[in-house]
Parts: structure tokens; C-alpha cells; sequence
């Protein structure tokens, strides 16, 4: 692993990591981001057009072209800020590193949660390739590959692709694939003391995209069910939201390139990565079916990292500076109900914005060895960023919650005769000073124990309601964390033990509201703190050489110690907290002055955040008389229950449940090729990723994960 900008073993690291490798990644037929949701414990990811990732519970559940990730996503050392960019890279992939709890020296901004590191093969000086097909139901067909060759002695090329094409899971074809994708990369090494690479990637993904499904599930019918069919209608029309479109599409084009020089410099090594990314997304489609909703961005993204390393035997210290800067024109409309004292009709707000965000930071890292047992850590790391929000949003409505339309505005249908314009313009300054400390010490040659303090942060930002007002402060995020690993018995068996408390403050919390002016969006806020605890136990126990045995345990608990909010409701529908009764007044365009309510949901959990997680497989070979092999691999997960959302109502709860996966591959005497028969979640659980309920009713719009799949894979190398 590469985590902490050097090579060591998870044995031999104080983070809290998870690293899964690309057998792993193969034998789990993981094809998107989603996917690692299965592999790594508390690990949440939700895609609807955008991935929203939870990692313990912390997360970030905001859906347009600015929203902002508390976890970070990186390949090849480069970040990706956008979600909907995040699922393009997983084909010819060395390993993924899955950093928990705050990163905030070496990755700075929006690592609050976390880091998942994709890390993809690099060119090397062998003539080899492969392809594999993996067909399945769905009508699935999966085609990658890849072939690396020397050019010369000192250059060498690598290029892989990736193709997915599946039918959806729902039964009006929601939640299907379609991906196409190809990178080049080349290693330029013209001795032995300097390398250069260079890399670039293409992706493009279609379909229908994801679409909402009823939660809880009505007596007698499919948990995948049509989004825009007449049963999940009949619910969803008691809030006055739109029907689902049966049309719904994402049409997804974004592409990166990148350099790496590495040189040895003597005193240390110079590394330098620059990097720029493009995306021109377009999508229809109905979020939890509670609106529908219509957008197009054009991003364009520029960062710049360049870091010293020394490593002796005594030292290991990297000290660097990284700037960003992106630039993201995202045009949207938005179909959704609207009130006005006791009326409720349509409305439709469109938007045309541009965001901004300019980052540069400085950091320090460092591991001394203060005798041949005892090693301390410390780093630190500051950022100064600015973002803004500028453009304009015209909210059209069918109740007057807006003054009659102006002959300057117009409107778009003669049944929303009430408008009002405005715009977002404000910019925010940050700056925040993270650091880390911490202690390593060996009990003996293959036991360590550790304690280490992180704190990290989320940027704040702009929300797209109008300006004044319509800003929020950064988030902060301080963990402790104590362990031991442990290897034994000749290092067949691998114990590692954890224990960590988060302190969460500054919570940003984004919800459906009123801007200042009374106008509804869906703004943020800073409404709380929280605190987690727990404890994860990782096993790993190989008592033959054909047998492999390994377990992961993890117990998480969360509360939030202060979290409040207030809206023009007396009563919060989707959370039904404790009221604090009138806390403010706001004066919407008409002139009209209408009460805040304050709502109180201290002592709620944080959502997506089971008490127990629990992972364990078993691998067993059978060696073959003409020297090929049988692998056969079964592995399960566990989830205890945990809220779809932030809310007190219990019908808004995942159930426990368990999750079965297995699979059989032959591999051939020369290990030429092998073939695998797989089935994943082989009971068909129903297992969702989060919810918003409709009004005050007991159904929820929910984004539901793959039901029962299975096929064959075959991969052929050369």
C-alpha cells in the first residue's frame, strides 16, 4: 500500500485501512463504485446519478453538479471531485485502498470521513495482455482487457478498456449499465533515477440511470418494481410530486489526463503530478420520486501536487504543496410540489449557475524512529480555498408563494402563473489548519500497537438559494484511534484490533427548505455535532496452503449531541422530531411574513450507520492431477438495522440482514486462463441504500441495491 506516499505492508501501518485487491475486485465482479459497498464493512455508497458515500455514517447527501464528498476519491494519486465521475476507473486496477476516519494532512479538503484510493497497473517492461467476458442475467455482457509492451528499453505502453452493457434491475428498466471506458498509460525510465508517466482515460456511461422503488415494500409485490408504473404512482401522488418519467436517461462523457515524475534528487525524491479533468454530464431523472429532476454540467478541473520524500532508516518525512482549482456550469430544472398556506400544487424552479472553487494548500508528514521499537508520527497541513455560487433560479408555482409572473420573467406554463427570480451570488473564504499525531510501538517482531488523533475537514460552501444567507461553514472531524496487529503461528494467523472515537462538529446538513426569502430549496446548514465510537476486529487465518479463512467485525456507535433546524412546517414530516416551536419569521416575495418552526433531533443516530457489521468468506484449492486448479469461494455479510435518513420514524428503518455470495473457477495448468461460475446475493435480499419519505405517509421513495445475479466469467491472459 501507497497511502501514506511510501510502500508498507497494512501490517506494518498505523492507519485504519482496508485494502482490496484485484482478485477481490475480480472474483466480486465489481464494476462501479457501488460495488465496494459489498467488500469494505460501513462502507455505504448510493448511486443516483451522483455517488453519495458514507463511511460510518459520515457522509454527504447533497445531489448537484457542487455537492462535495466527505470522502475522498482518487486514482492514480489524482482527486476526483466530482461523484459522477467515480465509477469510470475500476477495470485493470492493481488494488483499492479504503482510508476511515479524517486524512486531513496528506489529503486535505473533503477527506473529513475519509479516502478510497483506486490504484490501476501500471506500464512495465513485458510483452503480456488479457480479456475477460462475463456474461450474466440481465442480459449482462461485460467485456475488459488490456496489453502492455515495451516500446523501447527505457518506454513502455499500457492500454486497457472496459465495456458493460446490462438491462435494469427494476422492471421498467431503471437501474441498468451501460459503460464504456479506455486508458492509456505510458512509463518513460531513462535510468535509474528519474521516471516519468504519463496517463489518460476516456468514459462514457448511458442507460436509464437509477430510478426510486417503494420502501417499504406493499403485501405481494416486487421490491424492484417500476419507478414509473401505476403501483409506485398510487403512493407517490399523495405528496402532489410528479410522476415518474418512464424516459428517465444519463448521458455521462469525462475524460482526465495526467503526469507523474518521480526523481531522485539524492537528499530526497521529487514527485510532481499534474492533472486535468473535463465531464459534460446530462440526466433526467426522479430522486426518491419526490421531484423530477433534469441537468446539464460542464466541469473542468486543474490540480497540481508536488511533494519531497526522504525515507532513512531513522525517517520517513514528505513535505509538499497541492493546488485546485474547478470550474463546474450546470443548468437545471426541477419538477416539484409546492404550498402556500393550506395549498399545495406544482412548481418548477430552474437554475443557471456556475461554481467555483480555488484551493491551495501546504503539509508536512512525518514518522521518527525514536528507538529500534518506538516511532512517532506528526503532520500538519493548512488550506486556504474560496468558492462561490453565481448565476441565476427562477421559481415558477402554481399557489402564490411568489407574486404573479412580470412580463420581464413570463412564464413557462400557463398553470404556474407565480414567479420570482433571483439569484445565489456570494462567494466563502475558508482556511483550516488539520493535523495528525500519533505513537507506533512493536511488543515484538509481528505485533504493533498504536494511538493516533486525525482531525480532518469538509469545505463549506454555497447553496443554490438566494443570496444573502445562503452560505455555510466548514465541518470538522477529530478521531482517536488505538490498536494492535498481530501475526502468529508463523504468520498463518493475522488478529488486528481497533478501537476509535469520532468527535463530529459543524455537521452540514442538507435538506429541502426555504432560502431567506421564503422561496423552498434545498439548502445547507450547520445544525449539530455527533460522536461515534467503536471497535472492528480484522482476521485473517490460513491454516493450510490450500485453505483461507477471513473474517472482519465491526461495532459502530453514533449519536448526534446537538442537531437542530427549523422550517415553515410545524412538524417536519420526514423526521418528526421534538418541536421547538416559533424560532424566526421570514418574509417571502408577496411581502408575506410566515413562521419558522425549530426542530430538535438531538439523540437521533446517524443514518446508514449499523450497530454491527460483520464480513466472512472461506477460499479452498484443489490442485488437479494435470497441475490446473479448482478455486471455490463462498463469502456472506452482515448488517444489523440502521435509518435510511435522518429521522425519528420507525418504518424508516433497513432491516438486518445477510447477504451470500459464491463462486467456483477452474484455473488452467499454466494459469493461461480460467473460467467461473458466480452467483451474488443468492437468497435475492432486498437491501436499500437510503430513502425520502413521501409526505406524512408510512411509504418512502428508496434507492435499492441489485437484487440476485449470477453467470459465468471467462478471462483469457497472453
Amino acid at each position: 500500500m501507497t497511502a501514506q506516499r511510501r510502500e508498507e505492508t497494512v501490517q506494518n501501518s498505523s492507519l485504519s485501512i482496508d485494502v482490496v485487491s484485484s482478485e477481490e475486485l475480480v472474483s466480486s465482479n465489481l464494476a462501479d463504485a457501488e460495488g465496494l459497498s459489498r467488500l469494505v464493512p460501513n462502507l455505504q455508497i448510493g448511486t443516483f446519478a451522483y455517488s453519495r458515500i458514507y463511511l460510518r455514517g459520515v457522509g454527504d447527501n447533497t445531489v448537484n453538479g457542487i455537492a462535495q464528498s466527505a470522502v475522498a476519491f482518487n486514482v492514480d494519486s489524482v482527486h476526483i471531485a466530482r461523484s459522477t465521475q467515480f465509477s469510470g476507473g475500476f477495470y485493470d486496477v492493481n488494488r483499492v485502498e479504503v482510508l476511515k476516519g479524517p486524512q486531513g494532512t496528506l489529503y486535505g479538503r473533503n477527506a473529513s470521513a475519509g479516502v478510497i484510493n483506486v490504484i490501476t497497473n501500471e506500464p512495465n517492461f513485458d510483452t503480456e495482455g488479457s480479456v475477460m467476458l462475463n456474461l450474466g442475467n440481465y442480459d449482462l455482457i461485460h467485456v475488459q482487457g488490456m496489453a502492455n509492451t515495451p516500446l523501447s528499453s527505457t518506454l513502455a505502453a499500457r492500454v486497457a478498456f472496459n465495456v458493460i452493457d446490462r438491462d435494469g434491475y427494476l422492471d421498467d428498466g431503471y437501474n441498468d449499465a451501460s459503460q464504456q471506458s479506455g486508458r492509456l498509460r505510458l512509463l518513460w525510465e531513462p535510468n535509474n533515477s528519474i521516471s516519468l508517466g504519463l496517463r489518460g482515460e476516456y468514459t462514457h456511461t448511458g442507460g436509464m440511470g437509477q430510478g426510486p422503488v417503494l420502501f417499504p415494500v406493499p403485501p405481494g409485490a416486487d421490491p424492484w418494481m417500476a419507478s414509473s408504473g401505476d403501483l409506485f404512482r398510487q403512493y407517490q401522488i399523495v405528496t402532489n410530486a410528479p410522476r415518474v418519467p418512464d424516459d428517465g436517461f444519463v448521458d455521462n462523457s469525462y475524460a482526465g489526463i495526467s503526469a507523474e515524475l518521480n526523481a531522485d534528487l539524492g537528499f530526497a525524491e521529487l514527485t510532481i503530478i499534474p492533472a486535468y479533468r473535463w465531464q459534460d454530464f446530462e440526466f433526467f431523472a426522479s430522486p426518491a420520486g419526490t421531484l423530477n429532476f433534469y441537468e446539464q454540467d460542464d466541469v473542468e478541473q486543474k490540480t497540481l501536487e508536488v511533494r519531497l520524500a526522504r525515507n532513512t532508516e531513522r525517517l520517513n518525512l514528505v513535505v509538499g504543496g497541492y493546488y485546485f482549482d474547478e470550474e463546474t456550469d450546470f443548468d437545471a430544472q426541477i419538477d416539484a410540489p409546492a404550498t402556500a398556506g393550506g395549498m399545495v400544487g406544482p412548481s418548477t424552479l430552474i437554475t443557471s449557475y456556475i461554481g467555483t472553487t480555488e484551493a491551495i494548500a501546504f503539509f508536512a508528514d512525518g514518522r521518527i524512529s525514536l528507538t529500534d521499537n518506538l516511532r512517532v508520527l506528526a503532520g500538519v497541513r493548512y488550506t486556504d480555498e474560496e468558492r462561490g455560487l453565481f448565476g441565476v433560479r427562477t421559481t415558477y408555482s402554481s399557489v402564490p408563494n411568489a407574486p404573479p409572473c412580470p412580463p420581464s420573467i413570463g412564464t413557462i406554463d400557463p398553470s404556474l402563473p407565480f414567479c420570482v427570480r433571483g439569484s445565489p451570488d456570494n462567494s466563502v473564504q475558508n482556511d483550516a489548519w488539520t493535523w495528525r499525531a500519533g505513537v507506533e510501538f512493536d511488543l515484538s517482531p509481528d505485533s504493533m500497537f498504536y494511538f493516533t488523533v486525525d482531525r480532518g475537514f469538509k469545505s463549506g460552501g454555497i447553496f443554490s438559494g438566494g443570496a444573502p444567507g445562503n452560505d455555510y461553514d466548514p465541518e470538522f472531524l477529530t478521531s482517536y484511534n488505538g490498536g494492535i496487529r498481530n501475526q502468529f503461528f508463523n504468520h498463518t494467523l493475522q488478529l488486528n484490533i481497533e478501537a476509535f472515537y469520532w468527535d463530529y462538529t459543524d455537521y452540514q446538513f442538507s435538506f429541502v427548505n426555504v432560502d431567506t426569502r421564503g422561496i423552498p430549496a434545498f439548502v445547507t446548514r450547520n445544525a449539530g455535532s455527533a460522536r461515534l465510537y467503536g471497535a472492528s476486529a480484522d482476521i485473517v487465518w490460513q491454516p493450510a496452503q490450500s485453505d483461507t479463512f477471513r473474517a472482519n467485525i465491526e461495532y459502530l456507535n453514533t449519536k448526534f449531541t446537538d442537531f437542530t433546524y427549523s422550517t415553515p412546517f410545524p412538524v417536519d414530516a420526514n423526521r418528526e422530531c421534538a418541536s421547538l416551536g416559533i424560532v424566526d419569521f421570514v418574509t417571502n416575495p408577496t411581502g408575506a411574513t410566515s413562521p419558522l418552526f425549530g426542530h430538535d433531533c438531538s439523540g437521533l443516530p446517524l443514518p446508514r450507520a449499523p450497530h454491527w457489521t460483520i464480513s466472512a468468506g472461506w477460499t479452498h484449492e484443489f490442485e488437479l492431477a494435470n497441475g490446473g486448479m479448482i478455486v471455490a469461494d463462498i463469502d456472506g455479510q452482515f448488517s444489523s438495522s440502521y435509518m435510511l435518513d435522518f429521522t425519528t420514524v420507525d418504518f424508516m428503518e433497513q432491516g438486518s440482514y445477510a447477504l451470500l455470495n459464491a463462486q467456483v473457477a477452474y484455473h488452467s495448468p499454466d494459469d493461461n486462463y480460467e473460467i467461473a461460475l458466480w452467483m451474488r446475493n443468492m437468497t435475492n435480499e432486498a437491501v436499500y441504500n437510503d430513502a425520502r419519505r413521501f409526505g406524512s405517509t408510512n411509504f418512502s421513495g428508496a434507492d435499492i441495491r441489485p437484487p440476485r445475479t449470477f453467470g459465468i466469467r471467462g478471462q483469457f491472459r497472453f
